[in-house]
């Protein structure tokens, strides 16, 4: 996903270039599901990827496999993916490429996350905040119609697939966390 203006600090976009990434990343989002479900389905992925939260578990722990699978055999992904350039595989040997690999997973996991709230919960959207500026997804594509303690929220869904992944790779738990993730959130779903 290449954005149509380069974005180095997020609070420092103006509305109209944040309108513009939010409309960008919307228009992205059937390409990028199509990407996930071309990839859960090569990866071996068992659950259909039918946007139900039932299914969020079962995207997670496939994810959770291709990453250890990946990890302890970089030389080999080119043999078990294969090249295709529609699926962003490419020869991820070394580990900057295969960073890069889970960064674009992690995105559209994502998305896919979202999609699962929208999908299922009217209050639901896509949108984006621009203020007050130190919030850490100001600007950013997140979800929106939360409420915490009474205030407007919103949920930086593909944010949070990055901290998820991390704190997987850093503890090794979490293989639910997905789930257990959106059950958080629904119970904060604005009334």
């Amino acid at each position: 996903m290449v954005p149509p203006i380069e974005v180095e600090d997020f609070s420092e976009l103006k509305k109209k270039e944040a309108q513009l990434i939010f409309d960008w990343f919307v228009s992205e989002i059937p390409e990028r599901l199509e990407y996930l479900h071309q990839l859960y389905k090569v990866g071996g992925g068992k659950r259909e990827l039918d946007y139900t939260p039932d299914s969020l578990d079962s995207l997670w722990e496939w994810f959770l496999r291709q990453i250890d699978s990946l990890s302890k055999h970089p030389n080999e992904i080119k043999d078990i993916y294969g090249s295709s350039d529609d699926l962003f595989l490419k020869d991820f040997a070394d580990h900057e490429q295969l960073e890069t690999l889970i960064i674009s997973i992690c995105t559209d996991i994502g998305i896919y996350f979202g999609e699962v709230f929208v999908r299922n919960h009217e209050q639901v959207k896509w949108g984006f905040v621009t203020k007050p500026k130190n919030m850490i997804y100001v600007n950013k594509p997140v979800l929106t119609g939360f409420k915490i303690i009474g205030e407007t929220a919103a949920y930086d869904a593909v944010g949070a697939m990055y901290n998820i992944y991390q704190s997987y790779v850093l503890s090794g738990k979490g293989i639910r966390e997905l789930g257990r993730s959106y059950e958080r959130w629904k119970n904060r779903i604005a009334k």
